[in-house]
C-alpha cells in the first residue's frame, strides 16, 4: 500500500466517522462475507472446521454468524500452519526467526510483520500481519487515534514510546513504523532504570508520549517532583489499565488529557477514546465484535461480556470469532454509530520488585515478563517468592530443554536493570497451572504478597 495508501485508508477511517450507524453495519456485514469467503478457499482448517458445522460455500450467507464455531489460542498453536492463508512460511519458520533478537522489528521476508503476543494469559503466540493488514494497522494512528497529525514536509512530531522493546511485540514493531508516517521518534524500553529513561526524554523533548498508562504514570511523577521537565501536546496510552488514579496523575503532571487506546497483538486497533465521552468506541468498520455471557449471548448495555472478535481485514492469518481472554463493559447509553464500551475489564498487571543486598530496590516491568516468547512452552507463571527469588512455573511439550530455553531470555531481562546477580530463579515444571479463585483468571505475573 506505501505512504499514500496509509494516508487513503486514515481519510477513509475519518470518513467512515461521519457515517450512520447502518452504514457502518453495512460496512461491516460485505467485509466479513468476504472474508468468510476467503477462507473457505484458501485456508484448510477453516475449510474442513466449517464443514464439520455445515458450513461451505455454497451456504455461508445462510447460516447465522453467531452460529459459526469459534476458535481460541489452543486452536491456533495446534492448526497454525493449516489455518494461515499462504505457503510462504511454517510455523516453525516464523518461531526460528523471532528467536533472533536482530530480528525484531523486522519484516520476515521483507514483506511479514511477525510478533509475539504479550502473553498476558501466560500463553503466548505467534501472530503475523502481510503489507496490506499491516499498512491498515499503520493508518489507526492518524486515522482513528492521533487524528490531529498533520503530514508536513517542514516539521515533524516528536513522538517517545515507553513499551516493552525487548522482543518481538506489537508495540515495538508499530513504534518502528512511526517514523514512515512523518513523526521523528524514540523507543524506551520500559525495563530500563528510570533514570535512564528520564534522561533520554529529556534531551528528547517528545511532543507526544506513547505507552503504557503504568510507565507514563511514573514519568507524571518525576514531572511533579521536579526531575523532569517536559510539556507533551499529547498523550496515548495503551496495553495496560489506564485507570481513574493514573489518569488523574497523568493530567495533574503534564495539563493533557490522556487517550486510552485498545489493542492487542491479534488485533492491533480495535477502540480508542472519546474525549468528550470518556468512553472507547469499537472499530466496528474494521472488526466484528461479540461481547456475550457464558451461553455465548450477547450482553446488554451496560453489562460485562467476553471479547469474540473477528478482524476483517487480516487475509493472511485470519481470526474468525476468535475468543480473547479480555472482558468488556458496555455503556449503559449507546448514543453513537459505533458501539461504546467504558472499560476492558481485567487488564492489569502487577511489576515485580526485588531487592539488593545493599538495601536498593528496581522494577521488573510485568509486560516484559509476559511478552517473552518460548519455543516449546506451553503456559508459563511467573511468582515472586520473596524480594530476591523469582519462581517460574511452566508447562512445556515433552523432549524440550525448558530452562535452556526460558533461563537464558529472564537473564537478559534481569540484566537490564542489574539485578541478574541477585535474583534467585526457581523452575517448576508441572502439568497444569491454577487460575485465580478470586477472578477465575489465569494470573501470568504474582507479586511478592505484602507483609
Amino acid at each position: 500500500m506505501g505512504i499514500l495508501g496509509v494516508l487513503k485508508e486514515a481519510w477513509q477511517m475519518k470518513r467512515n466517522m461521519k457515517r450512520s450507524r447502518e452504514e457502518i453495519l453495512k460496512i461491516q456485514e460485505e467485509k466479513l462475507y468476504k472474508l468468510i469467503e476467503h477462507v473457505l478457499k484458501n485456508s484448510k482448517f477453516y475449510r474442513e472446521y466449517y464443514e464439520k458445522h455445515g458450513i461451505s460455500l455454497e451456504n455461508y450467507r445462510e447460516i447465522e454468524y453467531t452460529d459459526y464455531p469459534t476458535i481460541d489460542k489452543s486452536i491456533i498453536k495446534n492448526y497454525f500452519d493449516e489455518l494461515i492463508c499462504t505457503e510462504d512460511f511454517k510455523l516453525k519458520d516464523l518461531e526460528e526467526f523471532v528467536s533472533h533478537k536482530e530480528n525484531w522489528g523486522r519484516k520476515y521476508r521483507d514483506r511479514y510483520t511477525v510478533m509475539t503476543s504479550s502473553g498476558s494469559t501466560g500463553n503466548p503466540v505467534i501472530f503475523v500481519y502481510d503489507g496490506s493488514a499491516w499498512d491498515t494497522v499503520k493508518a489507526f494512528i492518524p486515522g482513528r487515534v492521533d487524528t490531529a497529525h498533520r503530514m508536513k514536509l517542514s516539521t515533524r512530531e516528536r513522538i517517545a514510546f515507553l513499551i516493552a522493546a525487548g522482543g518481538d511485540f506489537a508495540s515495538y514493531n508499530l513504534a518502528k513504523e512511526a517514523e514512515g508516517i512523518n513523526y521523528s521518534t524514540l523507543i524506551l524500553n520500559v525495563n530500563e532504570s528510570l533514570e535512564k529513561i528520564i534522561e533520554a526524554v529529556r534531551g528528547f523533548n517528545p511532543t507526544v508520549l506513547s505507552g503504557y498508562s503504568s510507565s507514563i504514570s511514573r514519568l507524571a511523577e518525576e514531572k511533579l517532583g521536579g526531575r523532569l521537565d517536559i510539556s507533551p501536546e499529547k498523550i496515548f496510552c495503551s496495553a495496560n489499565k489506564l485507570t481513574p488514579e493514573r489518569r488523574e496523575l497523568i493530567e495533574r503532571a503534564f495539563g493533557v488529557s490522556p487517550l486510552d487506546f485498545y489493542a492487542a497483538s491479534e488485533a492491533l486497533g480495535m477502540a480508542s477514546e472519546i474525549p468528550q465521552k470518556k468512553k472507547l468506541f469499537l472499530f466496528e468498520d474494521y472488526y466484528k465484535f461479540e461481547i456475550v455471557d457464558e451461553k455465548l449471548e450477547e450482553v446488554a448495555p451496560g453489562e460485562t461480556g467476553d471479547l469474540i472478535v473477528t478482524s476483517l481485514y487480516n487475509y493472511t492469518m485470519p481470526l474468525l470469532r476468535y475468543r480473547m481472554e479480555d472482558r468488556l463493559k458496555k455503556s449503559q447509553v449507546q448514543d453513537f454509530n459505533f458501539t461504546l464500551i467504558d472499560e476492558v475489564v481485567g487488564r492489569t498487571l502487577d511489576d515485580l520488585t526485588f531487592e539488593r543486598e545493599d538495601g536498593s530496590r528496581d522494577n521488573i516491568s510485568a509486560l516484559q515478563l509476559v511478552g517473552m516468547y518460548f519455543r516449546g512452552i506451553k503456559k508459563v507463571q511467573f511468582i515472586q517468592e520473596s524480594k530476591d527469588t523469582l519462581r517460574v512455573k511452566y508447562i512445556a511439550e515433552k523432549n524440550i530443554d525448558a530452562e535452556g530455553e526460558i533461563f537464558p531470555k529472564l537473564v537478559e531481562v534481569l540484566a537490564v536493570r542489574g539485578l541478574d546477580s541477585h535474583v534467585k530463579v526457581k523452575f517448576e515444571r508441572v502439568d497444569e497451572i491454577e487460575i485465580d479463585p478470586i477472578t477465575g483468571k489465569y494470573r501470568p505475573v504474582i507479586p511478592l504478597k505484602e507483609g
